[in-house]
């Protein structure tokens, strides 16, 4: 894992490392959100129905604070303590039901990932919209303690509850999170690499 986590609104310790240049690793920079005026994060649930978040909606529900690094390659990024909701919590509120099955979560540039529910669901993974007390340029990021970057989807305008005939074989790598947890499916864009705003 790269980073021990203490419980949803407490501050754990992260790995550190020394900080890198972007440019020198060819990682691709996120472009910064020039506004947040009007933005608002498109929520659907397994019935369909959808709800619309803004920021500052989203900043006014029950925060999770939590230390850790992203990385892409082995080569930090950024790191620090982010803020930001649950996504478990997020995903309840937007009606998650018990026939939900994995999350998609898509960019505004169509990078897109895919969670297996009981990842989506655990207390570590947040929606984070602040790193180290600053509101994220890139406005939302997925942030995953024990992953690298590649599933630290920033820039996440919609998310999508997905259902799956319980006969399915997809069902299949749902175990629950912990010691021996699977990597998450990926639907990655193929022009977009690990990086973040600036």
């Amino acid at each position: 894992m790269r980073a021990a986590l203490i419980g949803a609104g407490a501050a754990v310790a992260g790995v550190g490392m020394a900080n890198l240049n972007l440019g020198s690793l060819g990682l691709k920079r996120v472009e910064a959100a020039s506004s947040t005026a009007g933005w608002s994060l498109r929520v659907k649930n397994q019935a369909g129905s959808t709800t619309s978040y803004t920021l500052a909606q989203l900043s006014a529900m029950p925060a999770t604070t939590l230390s850790a690094v992203l990385l892409c390659d082995e080569c930090q990024v950024a790191a620090g303590e982010w803020r930001g909701v649950s996504l478990g919590y997020l995903l309840q509120e937007a009606g998650l039901g018990p026939e939900a099955t994995s999350i998609d979560l898509r960019a505004t540039d169509g990078y897109e990932i895919s969670l297996q529910l009981p990842q989506a669901l655990d207390p570590g993974v947040i929606v984070a919209y602040e790193n180290n007390g600053a509101p994220l340029a890139e406005v939302l990021r997925l942030v995953v303690p024990w992953d690298e970057g590649f599933d630290w989807v920033g820039m996440i305008d919609a998310i999508d509850i997905i259902a799956i005939p319980a006969d399915s074989s997809q069902n299949a790598n749902s175990g629950p999170p912990g010691q021996g947890r699977p990597r998450f499916e990926n639907a990655r864009s193929p022009n977009r690499d690990c990086g973040i705003a600036r």
